[in-house]
């Protein structure tokens, strides 16, 4: 098991859109050469922390931890002076 602390998106928004990406990948059969079966990862958030906790191989887990950072950028900010 791996733990990524997020800084600027929920866990639960991360959790979610990484299990669909992956769960719509292995529906398309494109799941980097292996069978669906063959790829074993698990997400799951931690709201306490403000945490993903993955459960992959260390190849996979690499693929997600790069989608993670991709996602968990900061928010575009506005100044307004009057």
């Amino acid at each position: 098991f791996n733990a990524v602390f997020l800084k600027y998106i929920s866990a639960e928004e991360v959790a979610k859109s990484i299990s669909g990406l992956l769960s719509a990948s292995e529906k398309k059969g494109t799941t980097t050469g292996r069978r669906p079966q063959e790829r074993m990862i698990s997400i799951e958030p931690s709201a306490a922390n403000n945490a993903v906790l993955i459960d992959a191989s260390p190849g996979d887990f690499e693929i997600v931890k790069k989608l993670i950072d991709q996602l968990d950028i900061p928010p575009e900010q506005v100044h307004i002076s009057v």
